[in-house]
């Protein structure tokens, strides 16, 4: 089975297809995060779980295809996905990739065989059984796509043992093999959406719920899968995904009836969202695990951005202390690398601190032999972004460099993104619970020239790094791996391809008759880890006859 975490997010159309490339390979929701608070405030008490009802959930956006091996997928993709979709692999409550599609694994001694068993039983919405053919046919589609195949390079092939077995050979070792298969690359579809010109609109996968209508741009209306592996899940008759762009609409819905749920990021209205679950008006959950970094990414191919002076002048100009006060974002949202304080990736490596100072003498530098450093800052156009990069330009210019700032439509901005077309830009992502679900971003394998498709978007292709991602996908000794990321970590700090300066805390708002809304268990009755960067799903969601309030 091959596995890449690359995506497509259009249906066809050459600039579409290129949006999607990123569109969300990276799920990048640039910018906007939350304060961390406890996972629930709310005083309901849990009735007991039953059957029925339908569920209202307004996202952000309708997905641009339900396609895992053509289609890019945000938060609100990746929500519909997973109620369509299985994956052959979950993160348990501990960040372990189990089994979940896959009734078991085993591996040879180095790592480069991969034997998954599937489950017995288990179809297709249209009947279809999931078994080994129609893991080999998926394979296939995977390795094929050139938005998805790049990131499956370390697969050599795929071959079927039995019906429900099928064995993946490997061109290196690759220890941590079940941490891709929890992604968009263990998703499995439907043969006969692969072979549907339109499978994109139509996608049929084994999940717990299954397509009854989706009117593009309006709804996507799911309906319970009556034959789910699942014996007595999901919970819920019909789950309708309203895409709502107005956060403010989002939230008065769901105060006033029309929704269930809603999804925020934003950090004005999840301190909002939190007053209210302590009135006992709605409930909120947010999540406690790896969610998004927000940083500013540099293409280290293009000048003066490959002057490693230059980045590192920028970062020491840099004050993320002000950029937060000037969003009005908390404090201890702060963040100077990709994982979170507490984490066991965790490295207290960090990007040059603010030094205006510094960053001066190293524009003198610069400019001494090579001339003027004349900077563009790219962003999209919508108001937090602006007045974040409004900020940086204003620092970097006090520092002795030209900037300027471009806000860019967000379709032209990730296209330009993908291909390299840009010098600094705002981002958000690498949001993972295992590093090495982010292999194609950060290793040298992947950079492509500036104009190509490049799943490293800042083209930074250091042999030390690319060394280090290597050695944490090959080991399966967990120190050995926690050191291979710290010395990643530490490469970072030193070539400045990011400056990173704080984290997302992605939170689900839920009306009071709405329960469990987040991932809950893995097949055998272990816990599961109930969200992976703000998204979760809802087999074992349900909704409450009468709400029962506590005291």
């Amino acid at each position: 089975m091959a596995v890449p975490g690359c995506v497509d997010h259009g249906h066809g159309a050459p600039a579409r297809v290129w949006l999607s490339l990123i569109g969300l390979l990276v799920s990048v929701a640039l910018l906007g995060c939350s304060r961390g608070k406890p996972q629930e405030a709310s005083s309901i008490t849990e009735p007991t779980a039953g059957r029925g009802g339908s569920l209202a959930y307004a996202v952000e956006a309708d997905p641009n295809g339900l396609d895992p091996t053509k289609n890019g997928w945000d938060p609100s993709g990746l929500l519909a996905a997973h109620a369509i979709f299985d994956p052959i692999a979950k993160f348990d409550a501990d960040g372990q990739p189990r089994p979940y599609l896959a009734e078991s694994w085993t591996h040879n001694d180095d790592y480069t065989e991969w034997t998954v068993k599937l489950r017995p039983g288990v179809r297709f919405h249209d009947g279809t059984p999931l078994d080994a053919n129609a893991v080999l046919r998926f394979t296939k589609a995977i390795q094929e796509s050139p938005i998805t195949g790049p990131a499956a390079v370390y697969v050599s092939h795929s071959e079927k043992i039995t019906d429900l077995e099928v064995k993946t050979v490997m061109k290196r070792p690759w220890a941590s093999y079940p941490v891709l298969l929890t992604g968009q690359g263990g998703f499995i579809a439907a043969p006969a959406q692969l072979d549907d010109p339109e499978g994109s609109i139509h996608p049929i996968g084994t999940g717990p719920f299954k397509v009854e209508r989706w009117e593009l741009g309006k709804r996507l209306v799911l309906q319970r899968n009556p034959d789910y592996w699942r014996e007595g899940l999901p919970y819920l008759d019909r789950v309708e995904f309203i895409p709502t762009g107005s956060l403010t609409d989002r939230v008065n819905g769901l105060l006033g009836g029309s929704f269930d749920v809603i999804h925020s990021s934003d950090p004005a209205t999840n301190e909002r969202l939190d007053e209210l679950a302590a009135e006992g008006s709605i409930k909120v959950y947010h999540d406690p695990g790896a969610t998004e970094s927000n940083f500013v990414m540099f293409n280290t191919a293009v000048p003066p951005l490959d002057d490693l002076r230059v980045r590192k002048a920028l970062a020491h100009a840099t004050d993320r202390d002000q950029l937060l006060e000037v969003l009005g974002w908390p404090a201890d949202l702060r963040s100077d690398g990709p994982f979170r304080e507490g984490s066991m990736w965790f490295s207290a490596a960090a990007p040059p601190p603010y030094d205006r100072a510094a960053a001066r003498r190293l524009v003198e530098e610069y400019e001494a032999e090579r001339g003027p450093i004349r900077v563009r800052l790219g962003t999209t156009d919508d108001p937090v972004n602006l007045k974040l990069t409004n900020e940086l330009a204003r620092q970097w210019r006090e520092a002795g460099v030209d900037v300027d700032v471009e806000a860019i439509d967000f379709k032209v901005f990730v296209i330009r993104a993908v291909a390299g077309q840009f010098e600094a830009v705002n981002f958000r992502y690498f949001g993972q619970p295992d590093p090495d679900g982010l292999w194609h971003f950060w290793t040298g394998e992947t950079v492509r020239p500036v104009g190509q498709l490049s799943l490293n978007f800042s083209r930074l292709a250091d042999p030390a790094i690319t060394d280090g991602m290597r050695r944490g996908r090959e080991s399966p000794d967990l120190e050995t791996r926690k050191q291979a990321y710290a010395d990643v970590l530490g490469r970072f700090a030193e070539l400045v391809p990011y400056v990173w300066f704080a984290r997302t805390d992605w939170v689900i708002a839920t009306a009071p008759r709405v329960h469990e809304p987040r991932s809950r268990t893995l097949p055998d009755g272990t816990p599961a880890m109930p969200y992976v960067a703000g998204v979760h799903d809802l087999t074992e969601t349900w909704i409450a006859s009468r709400v029962v309030t506590g005291s």
